[in-house]
């Protein structure tokens, strides 16, 4: 299996600066279509251009950079909806109970605790399946999408994915109550 490399050996920065000046306006009329405001529009290209430039040494771009930067946008995007829907939920609330605060506080470490104990799980994957599960979980490709970037049979990617869920599950176990709470979705097989 050939793996295409990753954009640092491919683009320089001069280089990204060009695709993101070409790409740049396109993308914010994306994201403004899913987000309807154009603040959180700019916000949101910008940060999935900076992800891809911080994450250029651990991903490779077989497609197009603008079918990249796209779909690097639209996840971006709808993350910061389900954030913002999290934030309307909590203002629509309209109070805060006394020591809310503080269960408030207690739950953000846990959760940043619950964050970085899935990234340690993800990264003690071999690296092929840890690739899969990035693929697939974070990146919101399909079997066949990931079967055919990495030359490989979507059997083959629906067996690597089991076994990163089971080993996820296996490494969690401690956290498994509150993985299944805030990430019901995640473990979905």
């Amino acid at each position: 299996m050939e793996v295409s490399p990753s954009i640092q050996s491919v683009v320089t920065k001069s280089d990204f600066e060009s695709v993101f000046r070409e790409h740049y306006a396109s993308l914010c009329r994306y994201a403004f279509s899913l987000l309807t405001d154009s603040d959180e529009a700019e916000e949101v290209v910008q940060e999935a251009l900076f992800r891809v430039w911080e994450g250029r040494h651990r991903i490779s771009i077989t497609t197009s950079w603008q079918a990249y930067l796209f779909r690097a946008v639209r996840n971006q995007a709808l993350n910061h909806l389900r954030k913002r829907k999290v934030h309307q939920d909590y203002l629509a609330d309209g109070f805060q109970q006394p020591g809310e605060s503080l269960a408030d506080a207690s739950e953000a470490v846990s959760l940043a605790e619950l964050q970085m104990k899935i990234r340690d799980a993800v990264a003690k994957l071999p690296p092929e399946r840890q690739r899969i599960f990035i693929m697939s979980r974070y990146e919101g490709l399909k079997y066949r999408e990931i079967a055919d970037e990495l030359g490989i049979s979507p059997k083959t990617v629906e067996n690597q994915l089991g076994r990163a869920l089971q080993s996820l599950r296996t490494e969690l176990a401690d956290y498994l109550p509150l993985v299944l709470i805030l990430f019901a979705d995640f473990f979905e097989s």
